[in-house]
């Protein structure tokens, strides 16, 4: 009888903290164990004709030596700020084309490090400077496979494909518009167990957004207020966003007031929505 090799491929898109080019505090990073990737974000603010360089360093904190794989792919946040992947230069805000990476693959020994670059060069040309454009550099771990035990003529192997993504902003300096709307603010759910608000947001600016989604409720009998936890997240220009929030159980019954705030910077008016609940 022929044996069966069963397959198990686990991909893990490994999520990295650092804040843009300002690394700040990477003393516990000494302790961690994985693969390491800094910064998280390179930017550029090029004009039209102009080329510059950012650097990525991968640390290989694992106790064998390993390979990783470089390369360009492009993505989008959808409309709850899931972050949905593609191919290079298969979106219309692609930076990709314009962006060369120094090296594709990397060996690594235990506990040592390799410094990527990325370029970019922008052509000549007005078009390339209309619009706030992105994409990804990913850093991934050249598959290993292991297998694990034969049971009944069956073998099972893990494959294991660990990959960080950094993202790669490219904001042209003459794009100066910032501002954001609310769309709207809305009960879309409202059940005994179950009162669910719903705030649209719209990026209608020319620059990539850090929005500060806020919702309060007041007790208009006793004054007492009912802050739920913010609600923070970047947003692309043209990026639509819906941010919900789940009226807490236990409130005393009664009538509240509810304010929900969009807040997308200091050099933008914020904007604010009111509604009226009743709860029995």
């Amino acid at each position: 009888m022929k044996r069966i090799l069963l397959t198990v491929l686990l991909f893990i898109f490994l999520g990295i903290i650092s804040h843009g080019q300002n690394l700040g505090d990477t003393s516990g990073l000494k302790k961690a164990k994985g693969m390491i990737v800094l910064p998280s974000i390179v930017s550029f603010n090029l004009s039209n004709g102009q080329s510059a360089n950012r650097e990525i360093t991968i640390t290989n904190r694992l106790p064998e030596k390993h390979q990783y794989k470089i390369y360009l792919g492009d993505w989008e946040r959808d409309s709850v700020g899931d972050h949905k992947y593609s191919p290079a230069n298969s979106i219309s805000r692609s930076c990709a084309r314009w962006v060369a990476i120094s090296r594709d693959i990397v060996e690594l020994e235990p506990d040592s490090s390799a410094v990527i670059s990325v370029r970019m060069q922008l052509p000549d040309s007005a078009a390339a400077i209309e619009e706030m454009k992105w994409a990804m550099v990913f850093i991934q771990l050249v598959n290993e496979e292991k297998a694990l035990k034969t049971e009944k003529d069956i073998t099972q192997q893990v494959v294991y494909n660990f990959r960080v993504g950094v993202h790669v902003y490219q904001t042209p300096p003459n794009l100066k518009r910032v501002y954001l709307s609310m769309l709207s603010f809305k009960n879309i759910v409202h059940k005994k167990d179950s009162i669910l608000y719903q705030i649209a947001c719209l990026n209608e600016g020319t620059q990539q957004l850090k929005v500060k989604c806020n919702f309060e409720m007041t007790n208009l009998s006793t004054g007492e207020k009912t802050k739920l936890p913010q609600q923070d997240f970047p947003m692309f220009p043209g990026q639509k966003r819906l941010v919900n929030y789940l009226v807490p159980t236990g409130l005393k019954p009664g009538k509240y007031s509810i304010l929900a705030t969009a807040d997308g910077g200091d050099d933008m008016p914020l904007q604010a929505s009111q509604a009226e609940i009743d709860i029995q």
